[in-house]
């Protein structure tokens, strides 16, 4: 069930894409390439108090990534995702 919030909360038109993953316990974001990973993390945290993590903390070669935990409880995550997606608009 986790799994699928991502992917209805960022459906389209969001433009925060999740990547693909067959499991763990975290799921890695594409962002607009409009900065980087760390400048989006920190971003985030100041303005929305949301921790996520850069993607190069997971080696993504790419700059706009950003991973974010599943091991909230699923009302957090759903919660941080809705936060996310409306700094995003």
């Amino acid at each position: 069930m986790i799994n699928e919030q991502p992917r209805s909360i960022l459906a389209p038109p969001a433009p925060a894409t999740p990547l693909h993953v067959d499991g763990g316990w975290s799921l890695p974001l594409r962002l607009p390439a409009i900065r980087t990973g760390e400048a989006w993390a920190l971003e985030l945290l100041d303005r929305d108090g949301l921790l996520v993590q850069p993607g190069y903390f997971y080696d993504f070669a790419g700059e706009a990534y950003v991973v974010i935990s599943l091991l909230g409880p699923e009302a957090s995550f759903a919660e941080g995702l809705r936060r996310l997606r409306r700094s995003l608009d």
